[in-house]
């Protein structure tokens, strides 16, 4: 299972991915209530929002 495909199952949440940077990928939903970020390079999630 891929990174977007956890996301979506686990959280139940559909939005958009972005790669600002070489070690980071980037998650907001719709709304853009909840941000997700992976860091590649220490294999790490950070999760921001309210829901």
């Amino acid at each position: 299972m891929n990174l977007q495909s956890f996301i979506e199952s686990t959280f139940k949440l559909k939005g958009k991915w972005s790669s600002p940077g070489g070690h980071l990928k980037s998650f907001k939903n719709a709304s853009e209530s909840v941000i997700i970020r992976y860091y590649r390079n220490s294999t790490s999630l950070s999760f921001q929002g309210d829901e």
